[in-house]
């Protein structure tokens, strides 16, 4: 009997412990696209300083290409992270406190950043700059709204 609940208590030990390295994992990933995500943004950024760089500019579609997929998997990156909610209170407002889900206000914000994303990739197939700039203003309203509400100050 006892060598079976030895059995049993280790396989209990390695399932919570692969559990919890899966969690450290997840939360690395999470981190690591939305570091993509500012990434783009501010290649998009110092992109649009330069002018007449039409090498550069060709680049635009491409990180907004980036960006609009990178959006589109936000959803999917923000399971519940007890750690993340436990250590920061603006973090812990993106899940609803009962259902452990994305809270509905968290919703609004990744549905106005995967649109705004949208948009600004559409526009790119017109190869005309001054229709871009707003959206992709757009784009980086919808990033700064979301990090104002969720994202603790550096």
């Amino acid at each position: 009997m006892t060598k079976m609940l030895k059995t049993i208590f280790s396989g209990w030990m390695v399932i919570s412990a692969s559990s919890l390295y899966a969690d450290d994992h997840a939360h690395e990933y999470r981190e690591k696209v939305m570091s993509s995500v500012g990434s783009h943004m501010k290649s998009l950024s110092l992109i649009l300083k330069q002018k007449d760089n039409k090498t550069l500019h060709s680049h635009i579609s491409r990180h907004t290409a980036n960006m609009a997929e990178l959006a589109a998997i936000t959803q999917d990156i923000f399971a519940f992270d007890e750690k993340a909610a436990k250590k920061s209170k603006k973090m812990a407002k993106i899940w609803d406190p009962k259902t452990k889900a994305i809270s509905s206000d968290f919703q609004k914000e990744l549905d106005a950043f995967q649109d705004a994303a949208k948009k600004a990739l559409e526009l790119t197939k017109g190869n005309d700059i001054n229709k871009l700039k707003p959206a992709l203003g757009a784009l980086g309203k919808s990033c700064k709204s979301c990090h104002d509400s969720y994202k603790e100050k550096d």
